[in-house]
């Protein structure tokens, strides 16, 4: 397949048959033209052709490697760069970084997932971020390994909030789910494929919740696609981010069905909270979009990706982040591109931890928690399970909870969560602060204030709330 730019091209016009044939990359309108960039075989464009649709094939963009023998943060890592600042990354920092190989690409690249944490507890909240599944959208690959640098230097700096979220989240970064796209070569020029080796969008491959055609054996799915699946089975992560390039907005589910039609998730309300979130810590953030942010079915529909197969099947909530307009960002501006997103990334960490965390000690009987938002008047039932940690971030507002016969009162604001312990059919609740922040959202601090020491050993404040019996 290659790549073609259709102009004054509406996706809804185009016929079903043609639909089914191509991938569509992107659409926007500029100036009162449509502007639609799609994936497609010679043969199926002759189709467009036959039937008056305008459009002109994308130049793809072949440079010359970097190769320089030590790749420092700021210049492109390929996948021997790539190890080698993972492992050194790890080995500098051994109580906090470690890594796994969830998987191997057809040619024989390994699939890196970076951990940050403290322990290996579970009763923390997981939060994933992934690049690079689309091979020339490269930004995301260089990001995660900027985060990865910063989390553990300002661990050991002593920041305040970064201390807070290395030691109660598991922090998992996976700078390149594609590294064979990103690899791929002609004619000796490095040219980055959207596909992986097998001539497939790993993000048009997941288990899909509206096309049942997705929905194949894992034999018959891509092996990148499987590392994830594999690998989340085992990991409890419940919020995600992907990030992509190519355009300038943050994107959240659903993706599907009807392109064109605003496709509501349970969570809606979160999801826009949690995405101009990101927008409003963003340095830099200009965007052709409202606020920033798009439901993804209302920009445009696509079928077997990441994110709605995160949040419908892991229960985890995903956004895909476009940070770039060009797919491929010189490497000239990478840090630029890192100082912009540097506080949306943290903050986004920050907001896996307002709200509720907790779990069943024991029990009998063990019922649902009732989540009621007296704002939005919307009402969340979560499912109690013993010995298992659960973990609801909220929107800041006023909650009633409900747990079994008894019903209570709690405000979420941006500065504090809430642990709950059930046990004995007892429910106990402890405010807790998160140390190293203040009211505003933009207040993300980038090192310790000298004048707040903030000894890592040092018992944070608890205030109970109640004990309800």
């Amino acid at each position: 397949m290659e790549q073609y730019t259709l102009s004054k091209t509406n996706i809804k016009s185009i016929p079903i048959e043609l639909i089914d044939k191509i991938d569509v990359d992107y659409c926007c309108k500029s100036n009162n033209n449509e502007i639609l960039t799609i994936y497609a075989k010679k043969e199926t464009m002759e189709e467009f052709k036959n039937k008056g649709y305008h459009f002109e094939k994308t130049d793809i963009p072949k440079i010359i490697k970097n190769k320089a023998i030590d790749k420092k943060l700021g210049s492109y890592h390929h996948q021997d760069d790539l190890e080698k600042f993972i492992k050194n990354i790890c080995s500098t920092y051994p109580k906090i970084a470690s890594y796994e190989i969830i998987g191997i690409t057809k040619e024989k690249r390994n699939l890196f997932m970076t951990k940050i944490t403290t322990n290996s507890d579970n009763n923390k909240p997981g939060f994933l971020i992934v690049g690079n599944i689309h091979g020339d959208e490269t930004l995301g690959r260089e990001l995660g390994l900027y985060l990865m640098d910063y989390l553990c230097k300002q661990y050991e700096n002593n920041n305040p909030l970064i201390d807070y979220l290395i030691n109660n989240t598991q922090i998992y970064i996976l700078p390149s789910l594609n590294p064979d796209g990103f690899e791929r070569e002609i004619n000796g020029y490095w040219s980055p494929s959207r596909r992986n080796s097998n001539n497939v969008d790993l993000n048009r491959n997941f288990p899909d919740h509206v096309d049942p055609h997705l929905n194949i054996s894992p034999e018959d799915r891509e092996n990148e696609v499987n590392a994830i699946i594999n690998w989340s089975a085992i990991n409890n992560i419940h919020m995600s981010l992907s990030i992509h390039g190519g355009a300038l907005v943050v994107n959240y589910p659903l993706d599907g069905p009807i392109s064109g039609q605003y496709s509501k998730s349970e969570d809606d309300d979160f999801f826009k909270y949690i995405s101009k979130e990101y927008v409003n810590n963003h340095s830099n953030f200009d965007s052709k979009f409202t606020n920033g942010i798009t439901n993804g079915a209302q920009w445009y529909a696509l079928y077997g990706g990441m994110q709605d197969w995160h949040y419908k099947n892991r229960h985890s909530f995903e956004l895909t982040l476009e940070l770039s307009d060009k797919k491929f960002v010189d490497e000239s501006k990478l840090e630029a591109y890192w100082n912009d997103n540097k506080k949306s990334l943290i903050n986004s960490i920050k907001l896996l931890h307002i709200g509720l965390r907790g779990y069943v000690v024991d029990g009998d009987n063990i019922g649902q928690l009732n989540i009621h938002n007296t704002k939005l008047n919307s009402t969340k039932n979560i499912e109690l399970t013993q010995s298992k940690f659960f973990n609801i971030p909220l929107n800041p507002g006023s909650y009633i909870l409900t747990y079994k016969t008894v019903t209570y009162n709690i405000d979420i604001n941006y500065n504090y969560n809430y642990l709950v312990i059930i046990e004995n059919n007892k429910i106990d609740i402890t405010e807790e602060q998160i140390p190293g922040t203040i009211k505003t959202p933009q207040a993300i601090p980038q090192s310790i204030p000298q004048s707040i020491p903030q000894p890592r050993n040092k018992k944070r404040k608890k205030r109970k709330i109640c004990v309800i019996l």
